[in-house]
């Protein structure tokens, strides 16, 4: 039980430290249908969300 609660504490972690990073680098793999300048305000929206967001839960 210890083994899968460190597993889910882990696995919540990463995800959480990697997010600004896999939402910055995503809109670069979208499908080319969409504008370029949208998805590129969208992703720097999103990084800026989840810059602060982990900011906020550091301090």
């Amino acid at each position: 039980m210890t083994n899968f609660l460190s597993f889910l504490f882990s696995f919540f972690f990463f995800s959480f430290f990697f997010s600004p990073f896999l939402s910055f680098f995503l809109p670069f793999f979208l499908p080319s249908f969409l504008p370029s300048f949208q998805y590129v305000r969208l992703s720097r929206l999103t990084y800026l969300f989840f810059s602060l967001r982990l900011g906020f839960q550091l301090f």
